[in-house]
């Protein structure tokens, strides 16, 4: 009988503590079971029923308080079947280990010189801390994450920082257990003086100043981006998720003098994008752009995560390289704590930045692998958490999740997403506003190959749809332009030879017909396009960024309105490619001696001669390698 009460105690320790962290409103679960503990502790018979009580306790627990980690495993490594059990086994051990090692070891010492009471709280504490620094960089279900809505925990953290409030609020909850195991009932009096204290402390000033004129983003898609800034609204800094483009610019971190991003909004933004070094490594950054698209600054991530950024016991690990720089960014006129993702994790960051004189903490972040509300809530109470604690208000933009606004004193001013992409802003004045980026139908197709998916075009929300040519089948929908997006180079452009890239444009019988690609206006091509259409494409190499679209050219409209508006590289063919035009510049390549040949070849392999078609532009015609030989 005594076996098993102290077994259904373990389990209910589990069962509070993992279920604290579910819901704002099970906060109070989290001080039962620090109390739980402090009995199932102090009446373990032996150091061995201790230990496997501890061990299956708290790896239940921690199960418990993160539900969705199976989905977190599926979306971020892509495994199933047995080893995406092995992976979540190990990934709760790992997780649970300082819990586990530190709460026994303080057992072992101090079972008899000490009461539970007085050790369990500092063990805890390390062990929250051991974790951190040389394990895994998770805090989601520390105690004090538990407590992130709870008003008078938040006024103890603003005033007394991290690990008092921590300390407080863990020995009073242990000695709740004190009393109840001792039967002293005056020891069930230290948990509501410490509430009824942080009641009683001053209010925290909200500090929200610094987020007026901030936009966050929260987007569904690398492709889908705004088109303009909100009518009414006055934008001089916009925040942008992780990883938010699918370009890798060759950038440092620091500064590059005339590193620039095409195609942004004419404000100030803070930009997740993945860039590569020199030496063909790759860096997490956020860079802070200018108006123009000039890169002002950047800075890469620095917490790198197991598995997924890093190995970890010589498993998983990708290749990025870890930062050096400040947090601190300044944009849009004012310094802020630029964070990407996991680092609002790290106490240590958020604290060099505020020593540094951010006036505000914006994270860059990517949540698709957090698909839950319970773990959309906990990344929302770290944010708050910080906010509280460094006295910085904090705006969140991120991709396949949600964009949040918090005051230093923890209230969250706004929240959006994940569902449709929009930008959220906030004022004092207005409150909260959810723009959607989707704004009419669509009127672009955009024909891309699944070998070079990081080329497609980026587009208004809501303006775009996208086709893999590989296995394309028409879906019957008329679409004003089509681009061709991807690598291409005769005699095939998206791997694909050009009567099958022209059927596939014919099937949304546009009238704009853009080629993204390099060497896209060669007579091979245009000619299968035909003249149904007017054609924009350039006869040398296009940036891996791609073609510039201007505002107009996603709207509705004439053709050729449209594509004036595609720039980005030198002249560009523009016209509908007849028939008498390509024959025309044909002839003219005909008519050339080789030394004439050589002067006007502009590739070699395969040999391809530049001209001016009449009426179009510049286009390549296609030349036997023989002619160019010397006679």
């Amino acid at each position: 009988m005594q076996r098993g009460r102290r077994l259904a105690l373990w389990v209910g320790c589990a069962l509070l503590f993992g279920a604290a962290g579910l819901h704002p409103s099970l906060a109070p679960l989290a001080w039962l079971a620090v109390a739980g503990y402090t009995v199932a502790l102090a009446t373990a018979p032996s150091w061995w029923d201790a230990l496997l009580g501890l061990t299956g306790s708290r790896l239940l627990a921690c199960a418990l308080a993160h539900p969705y980690l199976a989905l977190l495993n599926r979306a971020q490594f892509d495994v199933a079947g047995l080893a995406a059990a092995g992976l979540y086994a190990g990934q709760i051990m790992v997780w649970s280990s300082c819990f586990i090692l530190a709460i026994f070891l303080g057992f072992l010492v101090f079972r008899r010189r000490l009461p539970v009471a007085v050790w369990l709280p500092l063990a805890w504490g390390a062990a929250e801390l051991l974790r951190f620094r040389y394990v895994v960089p998770v805090r989601l279900d520390e105690w004090l994450v538990s407590q992130w809505a709870v008003g008078p925990m938040l006024r103890l953290l603003g005033h007394l920082g991290w690990w008092p409030t921590t300390l407080l609020g863990l020995y009073a909850a242990a000695l709740l257990g004190h009393a109840v195991l001792h039967q002293r009932w005056r020891w069930l009096l230290p948990a509501p003086a410490v509430v009824l204290v942080g009641w009683l402390l001053p209010s925290l000033a909200p500090r929200t100043e610094a987020l007026s004129g901030v936009a966050a983003l929260h987007l569904r898609s690398t492709l889908e981006l705004p088109a303009a800034v909100p009518a009414g609204e006055d934008v001089d800094l916009l925040l942008w998720p992780e990883e938010a483009l699918e370009l890798h610019p060759l950038l440092g971190e620091g500064t590059t003098p005339g590193a620039t991003v095409p195609g942004l909004l004419p404000t100030h933004h803070l930009l997740g994008l993945v860039t590569r070094r020199g030496d063909g490594r790759r860096q997490n950054q956020v860079l802070a752009v200018d108006p123009a698209g000039a890169v002002l600054a950047s800075r890469a991530k620095v917490l790198l995560f197991p598995l997924s950024e890093r190995p970890f016991l010589n498993f998983g690990g990708g290749s990025l390289v870890p930062g050096r720089r400040s947090p601190v960014l300044t944009a849009g006129g004012r310094a802020v704590g630029a964070l990407i993702c996991g680092e609002l994790m790290s106490r240590e960051l958020v604290a060099e930045a505020a020593a540094e004189g951010a006036s505000a903490i914006a994270i860059v972040a990517r949540d698709g692998m957090m698909p839950t509300p319970v773990a959309r809530r906990q990344l929302l109470a770290i944010q708050v958490l910080r906010s509280v604690e460094f006295g910085l208000p904090s705006v969140r933009a991120s991709l396949d999740g949600e964009a949040a606004f918090v005051a230093a004193d923890g209230q969250v001013l706004a929240r959006a997403g994940p569902g449709a992409p929009g930008m959220l802003l906030w004022d004092e004045a207005r409150g909260p506003r959810d723009h959607p980026l989707v704004v009419g139908s669509p009127t672009t197709a955009v024909l891309y190959s699944r070998a070079s998916p990081a080329l497609r075009t980026r587009c208004p929300a809501g303006r775009c749809t996208w086709h893999p040519i590989e296995d394309f089948t028409c879906p019957g929908e008329r679409r004003q332009t089509v681009i061709l997006a991807g690598h291409g180079e005769a005699p095939a452009w998206l791997g694909k030879p050009p009567d099958v890239v022209a059927d596939a444009v014919r099937c949304f019988q546009p009238d704009l017909v853009v080629v993204d690609t390099c060497y896209g206006a060669s007579t091979l091509l245009l000619t299968a396009l035909g003249d149904d259409a007017l054609v924009v494409a350039s006869a040398g190499l296009v940036p891996t960024t791609g073609l510039v679209y201007g505002p107009e050219f996603f709207e509705e409209g004439p053709a050729e309105r449209r594509a004036a508006a595609v720039t980005g590289v030198g002249r560009l063919l523009r016209g509908r490619p007849v028939a008498e035009a390509l024959a025309a510049a044909a002839a003219e390549v005909t008519a050339m001696d080789t030394r004439t040949l050589w002067r006007h070849l502009a590739r070699r392999t395969p040999a391809q001669v530049g001209v001016d078609a009449p009426g179009l532009g510049p286009v390549l015609v296609p030349v036997e390698w023989s002619r160019l030989r010397p006679e």
